[in-house]
């Protein structure tokens, strides 16, 4: 089951298990070009994905700080899978800013 976070500092604790995990394997997978696919099951039940959602839909809505922090500590684990969830959290963004009314953050204007 997907772990839920609830706040800025619960993130940053969340990323650090996962990704001193990721650093002991990265070079083999990147020398082997294994793709990452339990590495990022695992991410993803960590909860992490889902730290940018606004707190109106059930994330943690953490602030850009953290969510560099975030990106730092698995891109320093593992340059790959550092890579992969910025696009994820960029299309949040996209849903938060220009998506359909429901889909904004309830404290939203527009």
């Amino acid at each position: 089951m997907t772990h839920v976070i609830a706040d800025d500092a619960e993130a940053v604790a969340v990323a650090a298990e996962p990704a001193a995990k990721f650093a002991r394997e990265a070079a083999l997978r990147d020398a082997e070009r294994i793709l990452p696919r339990a590495e990022l099951d695992e991410l993803s039940d960590s909860g992490l994905p889902g730290i940018t959602v606004p707190r109106s839909h059930g994330g943690a809505e953490v602030t850009a700080r953290t969510l560099g922090e975030v990106v730092r500590l698995l891109s320093a684990a593992d340059s790959g899978i550092g890579q992969i969830p910025q696009n994820h959290f960029f299309f949040v963004e996209v849903l938060k800013e220009n998506g359909l009314p429901n889909l904004r953050p309830a404290s939203s204007s527009a």
